[in-house]
């Protein structure tokens, strides 16, 4: 009688072994890349506006997102009437890329980019539905203010 009890034991035990397994299991399946953050998302915004001014764009290399590069500017808030507001924060992006110039060379460029953080779901009067078009769909804009 002392076997089954040890045998039940052991099953028992095999059970909560393989529950544990398996939790663990879908625990490191969840372990994925994270989403990125607001600022991450604004610092790869303002990727874009610098990419569009390099001469090799395909040849860019960024630092790794760094707090230090994202500032908060300002908040505003426009009010579209009829209890609508739109609230955009704007972002100073200050940072740097390395790529070719047009004789081959690597070289390390600073820039300066504002980026646009829409809170708010609506259109912004500011730019209408073109708004729309370029991109705030996303909540994000932005301007390229100097590269040198």
């Amino acid at each position: 009688m002392n076997f089954l009890f040890t045998k039940k034991s052991n099953i028992c035990c095999l059970k909560n072994l393989i529950a544990i397994l398996i939790l663990c299991a879908v625990m490191l399946i969840g372990c994925g890349k994270e989403k990125p953050t607001p600022l991450e998302q604004i610092y790869t915004t303002a990727h874009q506006q610098v990419l569009n001014s390099l001469i090799a764009p395909a040849t860019a290399e960024f630092p790794e997102f760094q707090e230090s590069f994202v500032k908060y500017n300002t908040s505003v808030l426009e009010d579209l009437g009829e209890g609508m507001p739109l609230e955009y924060r704007v972002y100073d992006v200050v940072s740097y890329v390395d790529s070719m110039n047009s004789f081959g060379a690597m070289l390390r460029t600073n820039y300066y980019v504002q980026v646009y953080y829409y809170v708010d779901k609506y259109p912004s009067p500011k730019f209408g539905d073109q708004g729309i078009k370029k991109g705030i769909e996303n909540h994000y804009y932005s301007y390229l203010i100097s590269i040198d």
